[in-house]
């Protein structure tokens, strides 16, 4: 089995909440990525410029296997 380090986003809508898994090179690379979803404007990223657009409420670093 191979570790992996996945940036878990979670992302909130008009619809919901929903998150997505990235995988990333190392858990440095991944933590440096985090820092940039979780310090966007309004504390996080708007993902469509439109109103209702998806916004990032949290990014972490978990590590799985594959």
């Amino acid at each position: 089995m191979i570790n992996i380090v996945y940036l878990v986003i979670f992302l909130t809508t008009g619809n919901g909440t929903t998150s997505q898994a990235i995988p990333q090179a190392n858990m440095a690379q991944c933590q440096a990525n985090a820092r940039i979803f979780n310090t966007g404007k309004n504390n996080g990223i708007t993902a469509n410029s439109y109103s209702g657009g998806a916004k990032t409420q949290a990014a972490m670093c978990i590590v799985g296997v594959k």
